[in-house]
């Protein structure tokens, strides 16, 4: 887990790790998962997400991993524009997301580092 402050107040967070990916090809090469990646609504467009994207994107190739991959909600119009800014792409692959009894699917994104 990695946060963000502004004047000692927590903002945002990001949260890392490395762990199995339903994308065959993600599975072939040494791959970092951002599981959460969340900014408070007040400080969207404050350029925090992106400054924590910075952060994730460095750290993976500093720590020499080959993919960065994530998932994300196949509505999130806002969230996929972001990735899409930072060379993510659509991999064609999916998965069932639930929540609760009401159906979602998120799409995996993933980018070469």
């Amino acid at each position: 887990y990695f946060l963000a402050f502004i004047d000692n107040n927590p903002i945002g967070y990001l949260r890392m790790m490395e762990e199995e990916s339903e994308v065959p090809v993600i599975n072939e090469h040494k791959s970092l998962s951002i599981n959460r990646l969340y900014v408070l609504k007040e400080y969207h467009s404050q350029k925090v997400g992106a400054a924590l994207m910075e952060f994730a994107l460095d750290f993976a190739a500093k720590n020499n991993y080959n993919i960065i991959w994530l998932g994300v909600w196949e509505h999130n119009e806002r969230a996929k524009s972001f990735y899409y800014k930072f060379g993510f792409k659509d991999t064609g692959f999916s998965h069932p997301f639930p929540i609760g009894n009401t159906p979602q699917t998120d799409i995996w994104l993933m980018r070469f580092i």
